[in-house]
This record gives C-alpha cells, structure tokens and sequence, in this order.
C-alpha cells in the first residue's frame, strides 16, 4: 500500500530532522588528514584548486567561529529545509543567485538567526552554482579535464565544509551532498562518501549540470546507485533539485546563458 504524500512529506522531514551521526568534532590535525586522505583515496587533487589551503584552513577554524555566549533554542519547533551555507572561498568564486551576488553567511550569526526565529534545525545545502562554478558563462573553465577536476575537487571541499558544520551542531543541523555532475562515476563516489562516511541526509542536485539535465540518460548511473541503496535500506533516499540558471551548450562545449533578453534592452519611445 502507497503511503498517503503528507506521510511521505512526514517521513522525509524526520529523517531530515534526526542527526545522522555521534562522531564527536575531530582535532584539527585528524580533521586535516581525514581530509586530505579521503581524498587521495578516491583519487581527488585539490590542489588543482588554487584556493584549496584557504578552504582547508576555513574547516579547521568553524570550532573557533562559535557563538558566545550560545543562543537558546528552548521554545524553538520549526524545521527549515532549504538553507544555504556559503563558504567565503565559494563565495569569492562570483557566484550569483538569480543575478544577484551571492550574500555572506556564518555559522554564528546563522544559528543566532534560527534561535530568533524558532527554527530548531536548518537542512543545509550549497546553492548554485554548486561544484559548477568552472562551467557558469562568466567563468568557463575551456580545457575539458581541467574543468573536471576542478569540479571533483569543488564538491569534495564543499561537502567536506558543511559536514564540518554539522558535526559541530548535530542537534542543529543536518545536510544535503552536492554532487560532480555532469561526472557521473565521480558523483556516485562523492555522494557515497558523503552519505556513508560524512553523514548527509540526501542529495542536491541542479535543474542542470554544464547543460545536462538531471532526467538526461547520461545521469542514469547516479539515480541507478541511490535507488540501489534505497531498496537496500529504508526503500527512500532524499533528492532535492535546486533551480540554477538555464544554459545552451555549443558545438565547442561552451556554456552560454539561454535567460530571455539577456543584456538586452527595449527603448520605447
């Protein structure tokens, strides 16, 4: 028998709202080669990102970016399932939402935000452009294996951050993977890693990825991994698909902006 939606939608928001994980926050040093290890392991450079040891240094020191003294949640009951955490190394990236430039965001004045307003947790996930930010019109990373990397190397990094976030509050926070799409193979061993050894609750996907769509057979072979898992454990896993902005791939493998009247402008007169 089909559960009724609003069963459903009660069942995602539990396992949303339940911490995934005990680990206790590792000592930098642990953190750093858990890190770096897991990395080489599946067999992610970096250092192919030029501000890789700026992102590093930034996951060690959220333990030192805490509130004090720490806000109250006492009478705090909401859930609020679509927030977006933004590294300052991300942000410096340029990314944009919606042509607008991406705000500032810090564990500490986030947790005083929730507390304000009755929000005993906040679902997390890195908004657009995700581990895209080397295929955007603007920032068009041109060799194809450079952009690769790059992009496996983003989305270890961001997941690695706010898996960090949230073993420092897991009464607080829970969190969704990004994946290396357009990669499918990379993506498989990223949100692996992320929901088996990091803790995430589900995945985040964008309504594409360097012009591939998430129903593109291409992206098969992710939906085929998490269906798998699904029929293995709990018979669900949680996908949440971000809107991004919409793009034309051309014959050269460029990325160009498809928003109608772009830079555009209509004079009456």
């Amino acid at each position: 028998m089909q559960l009724p939606h609003f069963l459903v939608l009660l069942t995602l928001l539990f396992t949303m709202s339940t911490p995934t994980s005990t680990q206790p926050p590792l000592t930098p040093s642990a953190l750093l080669h858990h890190i770096t290890s897991n990395a080489a392991r599946d067999n992610i450079d970096l250092a192919t990102l030029p501000f890789h040891q700026d992102a590093l240094s930034s996951i060690l020191s959220l333990r030192g970016l805490l509130p004090h003294p720490s806000p109250s949640f006492a009478s705090a009951t909401k859930i609020d399932t679509h927030t977006h955490p933004i590294p300052d190394w991300f942000r410096s990236l340029g990314p944009s939402a919606a042509g607008r430039d991406t705000p500032s965001w810090n564990i500490s004045s986030h947790l005083n935000f929730m507390a304000d307003r009755g929000i005993k947790r906040s679902i997390l996930s890195v908004s657009t452009p995700q581990a895209n930010a080397f295929a955007s019109p603007t920032a068009f990373e041109p060799d194809a294996a450079l952009r690769k990397k790059k992009t496996v190397a983003l989305a270890r990094l961001l997941n690695e951050y706010v898996a960090e976030v949230c073993r420092l509050f897991p009464q607080r926070f829970s969190w969704l993977a990004v994946t290396a799409l357009p990669y499918v193979e990379e993506s498989v061993v990223e949100v692996r890693y992320a929901m088996e050894e990091l803790g995430a609750v589900g995945v985040s996907v964008l309504t594409h990825a360097e012009g591939v769509y998430p129903g593109d057979e291409a992206v098969g072979g992710l939906w085929e991994w998490l269906e798998e898992r699904a029929v293995a454990g709990s018979g669900r896993e949680i996908v949440f698909i971000h809107p991004t902005d919409p793009v034309v791939v051309l014959g050269d493998g460029r990325v160009v902006s498809s928003r109608p009247c772009e830079d555009t402008f209509l004079v009456l007169g």
